[in-house]
């Protein structure tokens, strides 16, 4: 029986091995698209180029195209699906890919659904003077690039003067995921409203309690949700300290975490992908906040 050929973006030894450890990897032979050491610690993403190379490497392939995977952040995140549909192979939509990138997009498709376990939230541009004053946010809050990771350029502001200090820094650095990502939202159609906007960051009200990643996948449009990891700090400080499994947390809350993810997947429409969430849980106020959603393994 011919094995599978699976290409993955973003190859490297650490994955590959974890992958040949499952029982599904002796139907499977594993392919790189593109290696690490292209998509991470780069001084600047060129899209067209990393779209360009990966195209040619499925196409000059001598044999069936079964599957194509990554397992990092961006630009590995959409340049699955990119991938995926032009060669007709299982995978998520760019577009719902994109609604979990695009942090504002992302907002805005949760308030439709799951407006109470959200902060408050808005756009600003960092090149904006009058930035601070349009935000309209008691400090301390949040900022953030709409297109981020790793919590790169992400800065908690607890007064005007402190916002003004970090602004420069956004300016500069601001470009770096945020133009590749525009030319994906332009060169892909995505919606002008949310293309064109002059914005680039995002201002959000802080949020706070036990955190907690949701570890789940969406297969034939059904979520399923198959773990709760607790991320644990240092006491009386905000070092992080490790991860748990399974979750402190009391399965009435897992569970009330779990309704509240379904709703923000299923709307967003993301369908055949894994992802992790990130949520709070406030004690004091016995209230859910959901962080984020990543389209993408944890």
């Amino acid at each position: 029986m011919a094995k599978k050929n699976i290409f993955i973006v973003g190859y490297d030894d650490h994955n590959l091995e974890i992958l040949k450890r499952l029982p599904q990897a002796r139907e499977c032979e594993f392919h790189p698209v593109l290696y690490i050491k292209e998509l991470r610690n780069t001084e600047s993403y060129d899209m067209p180029a990393l779209i360009d190379k990966a195209t040619k490497v499925l196409e000059n392939f001598q044999g069936s195209l079964d599957g194509v995977v990554g397992y990092y952040d961006f630009p590995c995140t959409t340049l699955v699906p990119i991938l995926a549909r032009k060669f007709g192979l299982p995978g998520a939509d760019l577009e719902a890919v994109m609604k979990c990138e695009n942090k504002y997009w992302s907002r805005l498709e949760q308030k439709k659904v799951i407006a109470d376990h959200i902060p408050q939230f808005r756009v600003f541009d960092p090149f904006d003077e009058e930035a601070f004053t349009r935000i309209d946010l008691l400090p301390p809050f949040w900022i953030k690039p709409i297109k981020s990771y790793r919590s790169y350029l992400a800065y908690q502001i607890n007064s005007r003067h402190q916002f003004m200090e970090v602004m420069p820094v956004c300016r500069e650095k601001g470009g770096l995921m945020a133009e590749p990502f525009h030319f994906l939202m332009e060169e892909f159609e995505m919606p002008q409203e949310i293309s064109q906007i002059s914005e680039s960051f995002i201002a959000e009200s802080s949020i706070g309690g036990s955190q907690c990643t949701l570890e789940g996948y969406v297969y034939d449009g059904q979520v399923t949700i198959y773990g709760v990891v607790d991320s644990l700090r240092e006491q009386n400080i905000s070092s992080f300290s490790r991860y748990q499994y399974p979750s402190f947390l009391p399965l009435e809350i897992q569970h009330r975490m779990m309704d509240v993810a379904r709703l923000a997947v299923t709307q967003i429409g993301l369908n055949n992908s894994p992802f992790n969430i990130e949520f709070f849980y406030d004690q004091t106020s016995d209230h859910i906040w959901m962080l984020e959603i990543n389209p993408r393994l944890s």
